[in-house]
């Protein structure tokens, strides 16, 4: 049975994990962890007209997240118990509010609490557009290893304040949003892996500056990779196998390019793809952190560039199957 933690293991617990199968158990059990994020703190409101409608905000949360509540339709583990009059909904398990203000800012119902649910359930986060506004405070949605289905709701592209979104290991499908990199610009983590979702990878994800994790794994993308990480300093983890990546064009391995910016890395996952070319000599100047790395199943040909000598942490290195 999953319980709610705090994430406090580090990258490097991945260690030996990369392969398909072991790392999809790291998966279930990063899944089962609670993650973290930095909390906006907001202004106290001290005048009677601003106090109330500071009440009339915080009501419409309330509301928001009952309506969340009505949808689910499954709660074999009685997550939800605790969601009813007797305690304030700011001490709902899953819920988190801001100390201040009193806004939700997170919601986190990662404990398969949600049986074959269509994720146009996620409209009720915007339940409270009818009142005073939507939940712009929300920076995390967690709602990993379900069995939602469906496609991705538009109005997650308003929530600005985002930080996490994870809904990894479910059943949702269709494209990412093109514009989510440009709608979303402080987004840190991104768990999406074991999931449909077809189509490119966004070009605009170059507009999270404040990435950490990339996680599109074991989806049915495809396509070039054309993501532009240099505007990502912070970028720690990519994973972007398994899919059907690749477009056999002579310039497909460039992205890798993009990545020597990224000064912070520690894990590439890119196996099991459709990864057509050479190595480029470029991957010899990859962050001197990267411990793991993995282009293994796919079709790449030629030699290995003698420049990845220069990463001294290197501990996996995964290029079988080529």
């Amino acid at each position: 049975m999953n319980k709610l933690l705090l994430l406090t293991a580090g990258f490097a617990a991945v260690l030996g994990m990369l392969e398909s199968g072991i790392l999809r158990i790291f998966r279930r059990w990063v899944g089962s962890i609670k993650l973290s994020c930095d909390m906006l703190a907001a202004l106290q409101l001290w005048s009677p007209t601003l106090a109330t409608v500071s009440f009339a905000i915080n009501h419409t949360d309330h509301l928001a997240i009952l309506a969340i509540k009505s949808s689910i339709i499954h709660d074999p583990q009685n997550v939800l118990d605790s969601w009813n009059t007797s305690f304030h909904f700011c001490q709902w398990q899953g819920v988190t509010c801001g100390r201040r203000h009193r806004r939700v800012t997170r919601l986190d119902l990662n404990l398969e609490a949600l049986l074959r649910r269509d994720t146009s359930f996620l409209w009720k986060l915007h339940f409270s557009q009818n009142f005073i506004g939507p939940m712009y405070n929300l920076q995390l949605i967690s709602f990993g290893f379900n069995h939602l289905y469906g496609t991705i709701p538009q109005f997650l592209l308003n929530l600005t304040s985002l930080k996490v979104l994870s809904i990894p290991n479910n059943s949702i499908s269709g494209s990412l949003p093109k514009d989510i990199g440009l709608e979303l610009p402080n987004l840190k983590i991104l768990y999406i892996w074991g999931n449909k979702f077809t189509g490119s990878i966004p070009f605009s994800f170059f507009n999270c500056s404040n990435l950490l994790e990339l996680e599109l794994s074991d989806n049915r993308f495809t396509g070039k990779i054309n993501i532009d990480l240099r505007r990502m300093p912070n970028l720690q983890v990519v994973g972007l196998g398994p899919n059907s990546l690749g477009s056999s064009e002579p310039d497909e391995m460039n992205f890798i390019d993009s990545m020597v910016n990224c000064s912070k890395l520690e894990i590439i996952y890119l196996g099991t793809n459709q990864l057509t070319g050479v190595l480029p000599n470029s991957i010899g100047n990859l962050s001197s952190q990267l411990i793991a790395l993995s282009f293994s199943r796919n079709f790449i040909y030629g030699t290995l560039p003698s420049g990845i000598g220069n990463l001294v942490k290197l501990e996996r290195l995964l290029i079988d199957s080529n």
